[in-house]
């Protein structure tokens, strides 16, 4: 498959979040490889969403980010951070305000992080889960980010282990 643009999907929507910082990763990453890139933070959704963009009450904004981060994608990176066990609620609803006939035949990558030991194995699991639902071919690499605020110094990524992951990963979802 042609790669046009890679939408990397920010999976929470609190603000001044880790998963920003790492998402920034994966941009800069990917631009300094020359791949188109963009990054899809699920805190710039319409507050109301859920209830008025997924029961066909779809207003010109909201289709103009699906268009644009969606549709128009052909890869897809998900950071998605530990809560609760699990992933956030807020991306569950964000695929769930969409015909998954617009994501279905894409790749994805998934990259967990967490405060504590298993960077949101559990999370990622379950969404890739969702995803293959979806019919989107997931990526069997899935960095898992432990202990997200000791390697994050001052809001810079700062694991040369960490790093080395992310880069094998970006190398599979260029080469898929």
């Amino acid at each position: 498959m042609l790669i046009k643009m890679i939408s990397i999907i920010v999976g929470t929507n609190r603000e001044k979040s880790n998963s920003m910082v790492i998402a920034q990763v994966y941009k800069s990453s990917l631009m300094s490889r020359g791949v188109d890139c963009q990054i899809l933070s699920l805190r710039d959704l319409p507050s109301d969403f859920v209830w008025t963009e997924c029961y066909g009450n779809r207003s010109e904004e909201y289709n103009q980010i699906l268009n644009q981060y969606i549709v128009d994608a052909t890869k897809f990176v998900f950071v998605l951070p530990e809560y609760h066990g699990g992933f956030p609620g807020v991306v569950k609803s964000f695929l769930d305000s969409f015909s998954g006939e617009i994501i279905a035949g894409k790749v994805a990558a998934l990259v967990g992080i967490s405060s504590g030991r298993a960077g949101n194995l559990r999370g990622v699991d379950a969404f890739a889960n969702v995803l293959a639902y979806l019919k989107v071919e997931v990526l069997s690499d899935r960095p898992k980010l432990s202990d997200i605020e000791n390697i994050l110094k001052d809001g810079v990524f700062s694991s040369d282990e960490g790093m080395d992951r992310i880069e094998g990963q970006i190398d599979l979802l260029l080469k898929n």
